[in-house]
């Protein structure tokens, strides 16, 4: 017999009978087998399919809780620096006030003046104070301070502060 033309019988699915009319040997042929094999296999693959979803679907939430708590730590990080250059600059604002006062005390005469404090200098962080002094009648004088912090960052704070200084009437005859 030529290859072409070799019967080889095969099991129908359907019947469990071969189908080329040859009797059953009652054992299961290699094609049966490679069936079962390939039936089995088809099996799996939608459950390892699930699988695989399931396991993409959670990482993508955990990437997604992840991001979120990282913004939301880097915002309040942002915001907590923000209120320590407040801070920084409100107390800068308070120093400069006092020294106005103590200067006035000191000679009618003081027209304010413009210096850097060295806060941190670990990390050299400065603030500029710029104190101008306004004669407004004799005794009375008005103060304007003007305080940034940090000098030289895109983010600084800015405090203006204005008020009168009444010199007292001690100071009348000085001048």
């Amino acid at each position: 017999m030529d290859r072409d033309q070799a019967v080889i019988p095969v099991m129908s699915l359907w019947s469990g009978s071969p189908s080329s009319g040859s009797p059953s040997s009652g054992s299961p042929s290699s094609h049966d087998r490679l069936m079962t094999v390939r039936q089995r296999r088809s099996r799996r693959r939608p459950q390892q399919g699930v699988a695989l979803v399931t396991v993409l679907v959670v990482l993508m939430i955990l990437s997604i809780l992840t991001v979120q708590m990282v913004q939301h730590t880097v915002h309040e990080y942002d915001r907590l620096r923000s209120r320590r250059h407040q801070l920084q600059c409100d107390w800068l604002v308070r120093s400069a006030v006092k020294m106005t006062r103590e200067r006035l005390n000191d000679s009618v005469d003081y027209q304010g003046e413009r210096w850097v404090a060295m806060v941190d200098e670990d990390k050299g962080l400065s603030g500029d104070v710029t104190i101008a002094v306004e004669r407004v009648e004799l005794r009375n004088q008005e103060i304007g301070v003007v305080a940034i912090y940090p000098r030289d960052a895109k983010r600084a704070v800015r405090i203006e502060k204005r008020f009168a200084v009444d010199l007292g009437p001690n100071l009348e005859g000085e001048r």
